[in-house]
């Protein structure tokens, strides 16, 4: 049975629902290092220690700051993912992940999506295959 916890604070709210830890940023949020490490934090609570697939609705975050992107690579904050879909509606956020990605080099598989649905496609895809092997 799933945690039916919702955990919700100033920059998102985040729940687990079919397997999937889900993030809904806030509008205009800027996600720094105390955030980001928060809301690991808070994902791995709701994980109950299982790693799981991840999506974050990132169209309401105006950005990351260094120091939260660099965190976010690390194995301590990844340690409980599967994968990660974000979600977002802005080039700048493109750009600034992308770049995340050639720079940090997360060990977790990352994409980004503008649309829900594949998003949401691609972790089931990602969550089946994992259970199987």
């Amino acid at each position: 049975m799933e945690n039916p916890l919702v955990i919700e604070d100033e920059s998102a709210r985040i729940w687990l629902q079919d397997g999937i830890i889900h993030f809904q940023y806030e509008k205009d949020i800027i996600v720094d290092l105390k955030t980001q490490q928060k809301n690991i934090a808070d994902r791995n609570k709701l994980s109950a220690g299982i790693p799981r697939p991840v999506f974050a609705d990132a169209t309401g975050v105006k950005y990351w700051t260094h120091d939260a992107k660099q965190y976010a690579s690390t194995d301590e904050a990844n340690r409980l993912a599967l994968a990660f879909a974000i979600l977002t509606n802005s080039l700048v956020a493109e750009i600034s992940v992308n770049w995340m990605l050639k720079v940090f080099k997360p060990k977790v598989p990352l994409r980004l999506f503008r649309n829900r649905d594949a998003a949401m496609a691609w972790l089931e895809t990602y969550k089946v295959s994992t259970q199987l092997s």
